[in-house]
Parts: structure tokens; C-alpha cells; sequence
């Protein structure tokens, strides 16, 4: 066993991005009065985007077409090793989430993912 650090190839990132849903807990890193915050955001994964579920009055909705950085993790307690993914990139707004994807948004929580946010959540 090895301390060193070695990132990950995409494909490998994006299993584990998918292959999660016990962890529907990413954090989202972005700037908020020119200082860095992160929030705990429950998400999922359609193709190659990551979507959060906001809610119309949080801070979150007032997020658009800025930079940010997703990011999962999970540690071993007993071996102490364990992955990281980070994901950047630019946020936007979907209002509309079933024509988005294509589908009915119950039919993505049926397939593994969930979202614990508030019913009255109305942007993703």
C-alpha cells in the first residue's frame, strides 16, 4: 500500500459518479461574496451532467452561468484509502427538467437516485 496520490482516468470518474447513488451526497464548491463556499447537494447524473436540485429561494438559484466544482469522496475507515472525484465546470439553470432529460424526473429516482430536497424544489 502506497500514500500516493494518482488521478483517476474520465471513464473511471463518471462509474463512479453513476455507481454511487449511496452517496447522493456530492458538495458543490462555488463563490459567494468574491469567498469561497460549499454546500451539501443531493444529485444525479444524466450523460456527462451532473444535476442538483435547488430551491427557487436558495442560494443555489442564484448561481447562473458561473464556475463551480462538484465533488464526491469515500474513504476506508480501516485502510484509510479511498477516491475523490471533482468535477468543474458552469452552471445552468433547467426549469424543466422531464424534456430535459426525456423522461419523467420519477423515473430517474426509480433507476438509484433520490433527492431529499424540500417538494417545493423547483430548479435543477
Amino acid at each position: 500500500m502506497t500514500n500516493e496520490l494518482r488521478p483517476l482516468p474520465r471513464r473511471n470518474c463518471l462509474a463512479l459518479l453513476l455507481g454511487t447513488a449511496e452517496l447522493d451526497v456530492g458538495r458543490l464548491v462555488f463563490t459567494e461574496g468574491a469567498l469561497p463556499a460549499i454546500r451539501p447537494v443531493n444529485y444525479f447524473v444524466h450523460e456527462d451532467d451532473i444535476i442538483v436540485r435547488t430551491s427557487p429561494a436558495g442560494t443555489l438559484s442564484t448561481l447562473d452561468n458561473q464556475v463551480v466544482a462538484f465533488e464526491i469522496d469515500h474513504i476506508e475507515p480501516d485502510s484509510h484509502t479511498g477516491w475523490s472525484v471533482v468535477a468543474v465546470g458552469k452552471v445552468e439553470h433547467v426549469t424543466d427538467i422531464d424534456t430535459t432529460l426525456g423522461r419523467p424526473v420519477t423515473a430517474v429516482a426509480t433507476s438509484g437516485f433520490t433527492s431529499r430536497s424540500s417538494p417545493a424544489a423547483d430548479s435543477y
